[in-house]
């Protein structure tokens, strides 16, 4: 998956119940199906244009939202900052090294 479909992804899993239900069926279909535009198009009968225009007023308002609350940017940073707690504590052998090397794991599975 390449890098914008990926991040629109991350993004619909956020705020894609704020989506009206022709945008989500759009994220959906493009995105995580993977479905071509003129695909869309004739599963649900409008134009090529029309998804297109679906996708990209749905692209506009996850931005936006993103902008304003940043959850897909404040989880990045989480994970990459419990990652790098759990590998300065990885090879310890103090019991409660331990337990925050498996408690910043189960911190990743959560996050992931």
């Amino acid at each position: 998956m390449n890098e914008k479909k990926l991040y629109f992804s991350q993004l619909y899993d956020y705020y894609g119940a704020l989506l009206s239900d022709k945008q989500k069926y759009a994220i959906e279909m493009y995105y995580n199906d993977d479905l071509s535009l003129s695909e869309i198009a004739e599963s649900i009968g409008i134009t090529r244009q029309g998804v297109r225009d679906q996708l990209k007023h749905a692209e506009d308002f996850l931005n936006e939202c993103e902008k304003k609350l940043g959850f897909a940017d404040k989880l990045r940073r989480a994970l990459i900052l419990t990652e790098e707690i759990q590998a300065l504590s990885k090879d310890k052998k103090d019991a409660e090294m331990q337990e925050i090397f498996l408690k910043s794991a189960s911190v990743i599975e959560l996050l992931s």
